[in-house]
């Protein structure tokens, strides 16, 4: 749907701070980018200036992550994971693969192990301590993580943590 041309005027009395606040609260039912534009003119002895605004935005309706690190990073008894996901509901099926810089994989965090992924900015409630899939500690060093949700490798925006779908965490023992 397109919301087309909504008027709200408001009139001030000189001397006023100027200052309007708008509540929007629109129903997407499609996803995408949107974006809304917003107009300003001075009413006023000031010869009618005019301003224009645009802000761009995504609609995200269906789970989506939108970044994710590892807080703390480096970590010396247990980190965990920081998620940013878009959408309006929570991410049940995923999880986590970490692996060596060597490429050889070491352990697997479920959302059985983690929770699920809300929208919005997530910390999970699960520390991982730094074992292997068998327990055992891991030595200190750099390892790489990805991350799959319905069996498709995520790629969350690069961040100082995350480069094209492989993210990096770090363990001082």
């Amino acid at each position: 749907p397109i919301y087309d041309n909504p008027v709200i005027e408001s009139r001030f009395s000189p001397g006023e701070i100027q200052q309007l606040s708008i509540d929007w609260s629109p129903e997407f039912a499609e996803g995408g980018d949107y974006a809304i534009r917003i107009e300003v003119e001075d009413g006023g002895t000031n010869g009618g200036n005019r301003q224009t605004a645009i802000f761009e935005f995504s609609v995200l309706l269906q789970p989506e992550i939108l970044e994710c690190w590892t807080y703390p990073n480096p970590f010396s008894q247990s980190t965990r994971f920081v998620t940013m996901m878009g959408g309006h509901e929570a991410l049940f099926d995923y999880h986590i693969r970490i692996f060596t810089v060597s490429g050889r994989f070491v352990r697997e965090l479920t959302a059985a192990d983690l929770g699920p992924i809300e929208p919005g900015l997530h910390l999970t409630e699960f520390s991982w301590d730094g074992t292997d899939n068998f327990g055992d500690p891991l030595a200190s060093g750099l390892y790489f993580y990805r991350i799959y949700a319905d069996g498709k490798l995520v790629i969350p925006g690069d961040n100082s943590f995350f480069h094209r779908g492989t993210g990096k965490l770090v363990i001082l023992r």
